[in-house]
């Protein structure tokens, strides 16, 4: 009973518009949905025998008792220390929460099995192929969007908004989705790649177009290094590679950073984080003290840098900074750990496991570099769609090789 909401989550929730008496009617409806689809799913499934071990990874149980440790420390002691102190949000810190429950559940009752692994590989990707379909079709000036909240131009990049209300949004989405459908060995499939690659093209958004083609990269990689994985000379030329390309593609990076907006609102979060490094400043401390205070922070930016937003932030837009920011390095620790150790398992499932699984895997894994990049340089965990893709990516780069399928 508790996959169908899944399914409907996956499926329905990018078209979760409600347009009327709402300041912005994509992101706030979407994110009520969600939590209330992901507490269903996790009480749903808790009602059958399932066997859980929640904190098999030590990092992430450490990583989970901080948050709580530093998001109500912060909530409690603003509210109870001082009246005129800014009272934190406690709901992220119950979100991060959720997600990870969510994670474990979705990992031990449901993805043992190779049948649902693919089953729900077919969902993601078929939500994409919606989303980036109706986008296409919003860039070719064929209609207005849902509801009429979208304005109509034609071949614009601002114009694909689907059910998003933000182009970077949606891209974000597809990007995550697109090694995926190097998965099903299909036309179909690979046209589908083709299409959400389209809608990436057309989106003039570098930093999706880069996580997308490095993920494309890391499934290529995958596949070679499984074919010459006995062989001692691949991994050091490999490595070779990868440092001659970082090394060349870097500064070209830093120069864009230094010409964007981004770069303001990051040297700012940064600068925050030095002032409280190890315990940070609290989970939603950058709302707090960036997007209330405008004013004050308005005309910081004015006097110190070149390239500034023009409108509020909510979020620093690199989810990994404002990570760093609010949680501190006891919280970043336990975090950088969960995320080498996962993607150290991914990497020997990919290894060992035989066809098919070593191609669905392979196709995760790489779904979960693109998820570290836009970590990094956007901030889908900060939207609701993203955000659940996100937990599914780390959702099956848990997940053991199933059974069944061949194996």
């Amino acid at each position: 009973m508790s996959m169908p909401i899944l399914r409907w989550l996956i499926l329905g929730l990018p078209w979760v518009v409600v347009p009327w008496a709402l300041h912005d009617p994509w992101i706030q409806p979407k994110e009520a949905i969600l939590q209330v689809g992901l507490w269903t799913f996790i009480l749903l499934s808790l009602r059958s025998p399932v066997t859980l071990n929640f904190w098999h990874r030590p990092s992430a149980m450490w990583f989970g008792v901080w948050v709580v440790v530093s998001g109500m420390g912060h909530y409690w002691w603003a509210l109870l220390m001082s009246t005129s102190a800014p009272v934190f949000n406690p709901l992220p810190t119950f979100a991060i929460l959720g997600g990870l429950l969510f994670i474990w559940v979705l990992r031990s009752h449901y993805l043992m099995r190779y049948d649902l692994q693919v089953r729900l590989t077919s969902w993601v990707v078929w939500s994409s192929i919606l989303i980036s379909l109706v986008a296409i079709s919003q860039f070719l000036g064929l209609h207005h969007g849902l509801f009429k909240t979208d304005t109509m131009a034609r071949f614009h990049s601002m114009s694909m908004l689907a059910g998003f209300g933000n182009v970077g949004y949606l891209v974000t989405v597809v990007a995550m989705v697109m090694p995926l459908t190097l998965v099903f060995r299909s036309r179909w499939m690979l046209l589908a790649g083709g299409l959400m690659g389209l809608v990436l093209l057309c989106s003039h958004a570098r930093y999706a177009q880069v996580a997308a083609l490095a993920g494309l990269t890391c499934y290529g990689w995958l596949r070679l290094a499984r074919h010459y994985r006995f062989h001692r000379w691949f991994l050091p030329l490999s490595l070779v590679i990868f440092i001659g390309v970082v090394s060349l593609l870097a500064p070209i990076a830093w120069v864009w950073l230094r010409a964007d907006e981004r770069y303001a609102v990051w040297h700012m979060t940064w600068l925050a984080w030095q002032k409280q490094a190890w315990l940070g400043a609290g989970i939603g401390d950058f709302f707090v003290t960036f997007y209330a205070k405008w004013a004050q922070t308005y005309q910081y930016l004015l006097d110190t840098y070149v390239h500034i937003p023009n409108t509020r932030w909510s979020w620093a837009h690199n989810d990994l900074l404002q990570a760093l920011r609010e949680l501190g390095l006891i919280g970043m620790i336990p975090l950088v750990c969960w995320g080498a150790v996962l993607l150290r398992d991914a990497f020997r499932k990919v290894m060992m496991a035989h066809p098919p699984h070593d191609v669905l895997h392979a196709g995760w894994l790489s779904a979960f570099i693109v998820l570290l990049i836009l970590s990094g340089t956007y901030m889908p965990w900060h939207l609701a769609i993203s955000a659940l893709f996100g937990l599914i990516i780390v959702a099956m780069c848990e997940a053991p090789i199933g059974s069944g399928g061949g194996a």
